[in-house]
């Protein structure tokens, strides 16, 4: 099990709308959409497979506090 945090992110990297809580369980599908700060607390251990139409993108390792 996990918790995902989302928050919304405007084209200059800052805050845009509601950050967002959501309760995952295992066999879960998740889309982030562009622009979407996001972060997972997991409990326990996890494996989790990352999969996207797109090629990597480095700036997806900026990190960014959502605190």
């Amino acid at each position: 099990a996990a918790t995902l945090v989302t928050q919304g992110m405007n084209e200059n990297g800052a805050p845009d709308g509601d950050r967002k809580m959501l309760e995952l369980e295992s066999s879960c599908l998740i889309v982030i959409e562009p622009f979407t700060a996001h972060l997972f607390r997991f409990r326990g251990p996890a494996i989790m497979v990352c999969d996207s139409n797109r090629p990597f993108d480095q700036n997806d390792l900026i990190p960014f506090k959502l605190s």
